[in-house]
């Protein structure tokens, strides 16, 4: 969570080549994100770790080992936005982002 590259080690050859599969076959491929969502051991949660939503003077709060973006922050807004739109750039004809 947070950090929205592919795994090259887990998918050589990256996640259009499952989607045109899936395609190939007929079947409709959407994928699942959760781009509002941090984990703490991430690259993105070191790097930014004032974008997560926190209570001053107050530990953060863990749900799930995951903490939540600030989509009140344009910075974070900008980051969402490139998130799923870069996942119809490389595949446009992706059924569906949940």
């Amino acid at each position: 969570m947070g950090d929205w590259q592919e795994s090259r080690k887990k998918l050589p050859d990256g996640s259009v080549a499952i989607a045109r599969e899936a395609q190939a076959e007929g079947v409709k491929f959407g994928i699942l994100i959760e781009p509002e969502m941090v984990n703490p051991k991430s690259e993105l949660y070191h790097r930014h770790p004032d974008w997560v939503i926190k209570q001053p003077h107050r530990e953060e709060y863990f749900f799930r080992n995951q903490l939540v973006l600030d989509l009140t922050n344009p910075k974070v807004q900008d980051f969402v936005f490139q998130v799923v739109d870069s996942l119809f750039i490389k595949d446009p004809a992706l059924a569906y982002i949940k």
